[in-house]
């Protein structure tokens, strides 16, 4: 083989490993800097449809999901696993809390009369939607906080600034059962509730005067009052086991974690425009929150909003939003089967979300880093056909050099007789 033939062949192995090397690289820089999916679509589906639904509950041991409907009022029991509803009850012109005790399988509405300016407190048998009992409270927005260990419920009433207890006594299922029933003035206008059944604490929200007023439930006598955000908007939730609550002010728009404990904000999140759902027990340790985008201090701004958005459980830093529909409301989350019911009011529908940290959520700043991402993948590809382009011409012109010098010594041969002769000569054998 000619050293022409053989720099031919070398030319021919490096060209295969660079061209097989650049596509694998090509290939895998494209495929590095390509958006990243989620594994399967965050939306499950849709539970049930109706007027404006508002307020959600779920039985943790059950599953089952009620949803309270605002036009007509209305509550539906759905059975997620099977998609069917198990049972459907009217409830005046609008429901405006539920609760569900899943230790008794009971369910707790409040509801309203609009034409007699009336709220109405009304327990359910919460498997086969019986009306077990039901009390006359004051009208407004009525929020419902219960402890199931002493068997009390308590409901607030904006309008009249009275919270409400029902005592139920042993065997309190039977329609036959007679509550105690206490009236207590708290504060101008009392709305969110909430209670932590170890630490013995009732939490009342005011929404005129941007309060939260901790009461102790055995002694009934007021613990503190600590001053919060602008327009405090149920549900307030509790994690019992470290004393925190939180608590969603729809004017300032964030959410405040209280230490219960001590009684004192430490921690504040910015979330969506006017939040008012809100899940904190999740199966992912993630905090739900629905940016409703109703201003309803006023301003003009209503059901502006489309997003939930999602916060890390220790640092209570936002991840993202995701949009779920318009004017989204109640939250609620079952851990066990890892799912985050949405309440979407405008959209008049229940959006069903898989809890899972693979959500595609959205962020300025996750947008803001994917375009700077996309543009320095822009120059470096770039950057790198260049650099192929350059390498190609290289070698081909370091080939051709070598290459075309010996063509033409073959075409005009310099080699003299003289010297061949000499050689020749020089080999020959005499005889």
């Amino acid at each position: 083989m000619s050293r022409f033939h053989r720099k031919v062949l070398l030319f021919a192995k490096n060209w295969r490993l660079l061209f097989l090397s650049t596509v694998l690289f090509l290939g895998s820089f494209w495929f590095a800097t390509a958006p990243a999916q989620a594994a399967g679509f965050p939306i499950i589906g849709v539970l049930h449809s109706g007027g404006h639904p508002e307020a959600l509950a779920v039985d943790q041991i059950t599953h089952r999901v009620y949803i309270a409907y605002e036009a007509p009022g209305s509550v539906v029991c759905f059975e997620p696993n099977n998609g069917k509803v198990c049972w459907r009850i009217a409830l005046g012109d609008g429901v405006t809390d539920l609760q569900v005790d899943s230790s008794s399988h009971t369910l707790f509405a409040t509801y309203t009369l609009y034409h007699a300016n009336q709220g109405y407190f009304t327990i359910l048998n919460a498997i086969n939607g019986q009306q077990v009992q039901q009390h006359v409270i004051g009208a407004g927005e009525n929020s419902i906080a219960f402890n199931a260990k002493q068997h009390r419920v308590y409901v607030s009433s904006q309008e009249n600034g009275m919270v409400y207890s029902f005592t139920f006594p042993a065997g309190w299922q039977n329609a036959k059962s007679i509550f105690e029933v206490r009236e207590q003035k708290v504060g101008s206008q009392p709305g969110a509730l909430a209670l932590n059944t170890r630490l013995g604490r009732v939490y009342v929200a005011d929404r005129r005067e941007n309060v939260l007023r901790v009461y102790d439930e055995d002694m009934n006598r007021l613990i503190s009052t600590i001053s919060i955000g602008a327009l405090p908007v149920p549900p307030i939730r509790v994690d019992e086991q470290s004393g925190r609550i939180f608590l969603l002010c729809s004017t300032g728009q964030k959410l405040q974690v209280i230490d219960g404990n001590h009684n004192k904000i430490i921690a504040e999140a910015p979330v969506g425009p006017y939040p008012e759902g809100l899940a904190i027990q999740t199966s992912t340790g993630r905090i739900y929150v629905a940016d409703e985008g109703d201003n309803e201090a006023g301003g003009g701004q209503h059901d502006t909003g489309s997003t939930i958005s999602v916060l890390d459980g220790q640092s209570y830093e936002l991840l993202g939003t995701m949009h779920v529909g318009t004017a989204p409301d109640g939250v609620e989350a079952d851990a066990g089967l890892r799912r985050v019911y949405v309440s979407v009011e405008d959209t008049n529908a229940v959006v069903e979300i898989s809890d899972s940290v693979n959500l595609p959520l959205q962020t300025g700043s996750t947008i803001q880093q994917r375009g700077r991402a996309q543009l320095f993948a822009e120059w470096l590809r770039l950057g790198v056909w260049l650099t192929l382009i350059g390498m190609l011409a290289t070698i081909t012109f370091a080939t051709l050099g070598d290459w075309l010098p010996q063509r033409r010594g073959r075409e005009n041969p310099q080699t003299q007789p003289e010297s061949g002769l000499s050689r020749s000569e020089q080999h020959t054998l005499q005889p």
